[in-house]
């Protein structure tokens, strides 16, 4: 299958994907090393075959394939983030209740601390007195 230029494959990122891309490039009006080269890679690249169909697993967005970046992030990582996002709050929800149910207690220690101190201040400006 030879693609045409103008064709949409041809204008699309597929055409990295096929083993008419060198065809493509070959068809051009290049000098003979260029030629040369480019017909090394088209016999070279049925070993890039396996290469270029992990490539288009990773990007593809229609089908669900466990390769694809798209699936993985949404599938797999999105639903583990959501599930660590609400532990997360919990445990802080947690962390102020305990924060606060001792700094209430610290704050309660030190008035009764205080309120002992004034009342033995007073006390002794009363012994004084007498």
């Amino acid at each position: 299958m030879f693609l045409k230029k103008g064709s949409a494959v041809a204008k699309s990122f597929n055409i990295l994907l096929t083993k008419d891309m060198v065809k493509l490039v070959k068809d051009k009006n290049i000098s003979n090393e260029v030629n040369n080269a480019v017909g090394k890679i088209y016999s070279f690249y049925g070993y890039l075959a396996g290469y270029n169909q992990n490539r288009e697993n990773y990007y593809t967005t229609k089908d669900e394939k466990a390769t694809a970046i798209a699936t993985r992030i949404v599938h797999d990582n999105l639903p583990k983030y959501c599930d660590n996002l609400k532990q997360f709050e919990k445990i802080i929800k947690r962390k102020k209740n305990k924060v606060t149910k001792k700094v209430t207690e610290i704050i309660r220690e030190t008035k009764l601390e205080y309120l002992g101190i004034y009342e033995y201040v007073n006390l002794k400006k009363l012994i004084q007195l007498c």
